[in-house]
């Protein structure tokens, strides 16, 4: 059976274990939205932007780039081995305009109002407080500035992943698979959180996505590279057997792509006016 809570999830463990994957899977299969993210945040020249929940940089380079000359960005994640390689990534871009901390975005508590732009892009769901943190983050962003929240959507990595979940089950029946993502994965769902926000009056939208499954083998770098590492770990040695009848279907089925959705909310805070008293 499956659980949408973050108990049985760790992000923490689970990101960290699945770093080694993580820069690899991310960039040819899901790296996208982050940049879909950097576009919708609006950037330019001189602007101070926050990318909480960084993970390897997806986000965090290409915003980095659109702010220069003059502009930085603070990026942070939880997952030591996570910054390691985002801060690699950075390097070889000889990009100085980044500001890497270690800690959960859930601690880091700069004075209100402090970035033109906020991203959280994969990353609401891997806390428990939901509302607390798009919260949060929303108190951080300037007048005029914007919050742009990325979450994936009901279709995700299709057709593999709903295989894979099939196969855990018969492979472990009753063990409890997380997939915290599921707690906002509609565009009902997420506006239920941001709702309960200064955020409230986001403009959410949904894009999908489809790119080629570059090698049967790439699946199980996915699996291993991202959140369904943790349902892989959990299955202990029969994640052999769910990884041998997944690279079957591929086989059998001749799947060449994987189709995902994302769902994007954008949150612009309104500039003070005389009128606002």
């Amino acid at each position: 059976m499956e659980t949408d809570e973050v108990t049985y999830f760790d992000p923490s463990a689970t990101y960290s274990a699945a770093a080694l994957d993580y820069d690899y899977a991310s960039c040819h299969y899901w790296a996208g939205s982050a940049e879909r993210a950097v576009e919708l945040a609006d950037l330019g020249p001189g602007m101070t932007v926050l990318d909480a929940g960084c993970g390897a940089g997806a986000a965090t380079i290409p915003a980095a780039f659109r702010v220069r000359p003059g502009g930085h960005v603070v990026a942070v994640d939880f997952s030591p081995e996570m910054l390691a390689l985002a801060t690699h990534r950075a390097s070889r871009f000889s990009l100085h305009n980044i500001e890497w901390r270690l800690e959960d975005m859930r601690a880091y508590r700069p004075p209100p109002a402090q970035f033109d732009a906020v991203l959280c892009v994969l990353a609401l769901y891997c806390v428990e407080d939901m509302i607390g943190l798009a919260a949060a983050l929303w108190q951080l962003v300037r007048p005029g500035g914007r919050l742009v929240v990325v979450t994936p959507g009901r279709e995700l990595l299709s057709p593999l992943y709903d295989l894979f979940y099939a196969a855990a089950r018969r492979a472990r029946p009753g063990l409890i698979l997380p997939r915290p993502w599921r707690r906002i994965d509609t565009h009902k769902a997420l506006a239920a959180v941001l709702g309960q926000t200064g955020a409230a009056h986001a403009t959410i939208t949904e894009e999908r996505v489809v790119v080629p499954l570059r090698a049967p083998d790439d699946w199980w770098r996915i699996v291993r590279g991202s959140g369904l590492y943790r349902a892989a770990d959990l299955l202990g040695p029969e994640a052999a057997r769910v990884q041998a009848e997944n690279l079957r279907a591929i086989a059998e089925d001749n799947i060449r792509s994987l189709s995902s959705c994302y769902l994007y909310a954008v949150a612009e805070k309104k500039l003070a006016t005389d009128t606002d008293g």
